[in-house]
């Protein structure tokens, strides 16, 4: 959003910082629906209202054993990490987790 996006893209190097537009896809739909599905059902990452203040963590398709994901909100960074049947969740700054 900082650089304009309206859509999703390919790539987060579309625009780089020093301005290049790159060769990359401004409008990649279907990158999005699996990024957004793998985050939201295998780590189980819900934002339960606007910006993140109020995360859900429930991960209910089991496609890998082992993940780690890193996830920057409004008010702060999530970080679920999962190991065989362990899942860790750490949050910084304001976030509530609820689950």
């Amino acid at each position: 959003m900082k650089k304009g996006a309206t859509t999703l893209w390919e790539s987060w190097a579309c625009i780089t910082p020093d301005g290049h537009v790159g060769t990359f896809s401004f409008n990649h739909y279907a990158m999005g629906c699996v990024l957004d599905w793998f985050v939201r059902r295998v780590c189980g990452l819900r934002l339960l209202t606007p910006g993140g203040r109020r995360i859900a963590v429930n991960p209910d398709v089991d496609l890998s054993m082992d993940f780690e994901l890193e996830y920057r909100t409004e008010y702060g960074k999530v970080m679920i990490a999962r190991a065989g049947d362990k899942l860790e969740v750490e949050t910084t700054g304001e976030i509530e987790v609820v689950r």
